[in-house]
């Protein structure tokens, strides 16, 4: 069985270390729109947390009911994503905690615009877990369009600070 406690301790670590970029960024260059996904940097990685929120906090746990739509808007500033985000990581910290072999296996709805999925609990964390990934990477390539080197999120690279409490920031295969 994967071990979630550690694949989310790595997306938690990948999340902040591109929050450690955008925060230092000057804020223009945070919001500015480039025509990706969700136009802005910000955008983008307030949207990974969105999915997280929904997915985890809602979707599996019942209560869409309650769940509170942001506006990309209201974040005017670094300070407030960083809130946001250690919100969602303790929120999904103490799920994570609660895990069990019967939750996941647990089938919920999963609802799309014409037609919903019963998908199983398992599958919605990895639902989360590619969504993350693939804005992450578009997250990469508008990086490198400013020239700016993106974090590393090997996951070799997770494995061995894990395993070795290395904290340098280096490419595993160097």
């Amino acid at each position: 069985m994967m071990d979630y406690q550690q694949v989310f301790e790595y997306n938690k670590l990948v999340r902040r270390s591109f929050l450690d970029i955008l925060a230092e960024l000057p804020w223009s260059e945070v919001v500015t729109d480039r025509e990706a996904s969700f136009y802005s940097l910000r955008n983008i990685f307030l949207h990974t947390l969105d999915v997280e929120e929904f997915l985890i906090h809602h979707l599996i746990q019942g209560t869409l009911q309650n769940r509170i739509m942001h506006d990309f808007d209201d974040f005017n500033n670094i300070e407030s994503i960083k809130r946001r985000t250690f919100e969602t990581d303790t929120k999904t910290a103490i799920f994570l905690e609660k895990l069990t072999p019967d939750l996941l296996s647990k089938t919920i709805d999963f609802p799309l615009e014409h037609h919903s999925l019963i998908l199983t609990v398992e599958d919605v964390l990895i639902q989360n877990l590619t969504e993350q990934l693939h804005h992450r990477g578009e997250l990469i390539g508008l990086l490198w369009q400013m020239d700016i080197e993106p974090p590393n999120m090997e996951w070799l690279w997770y494995v061995d600070e894990a395993n070795h409490g290395r904290t340098e920031k280096r490419s595993p295969v160097q």
